[in-house]
């Protein structure tokens, strides 16, 4: 049976204090990580929120997505 993929598109409200830096933290771990479990996506930013697109085996980004819902 072919693996099931899974695309994931989300909004969040970004922590007090986020700026650049938290932007460029993510992508550096992401880079590292998503790789590994074939996880693909985009990540668009401003000041007060996040917009993400996660693409991948289907539970890959589900459990990507459990840890971003448990990170302040």
């Amino acid at each position: 049976m072919p693996e099931q993929l899974l695309r994931l598109v989300y909004l969040s409200t970004a922590a007090p204090g986020n700026d650049s830096g938290t932007t460029q933290a993510i992508l550096q771990t992401s880079s590292i990580h998503n790789p590994l479990s074939r996880i693909t996506g985009v990540l668009c930013s401003s000041r007060s929120h996040f917009l993400q697109v996660i693409e991948g085996p289907e539970q890959a980004v589900i459990a990507l997505y459990g840890r971003v819902v448990q990170d302040p």
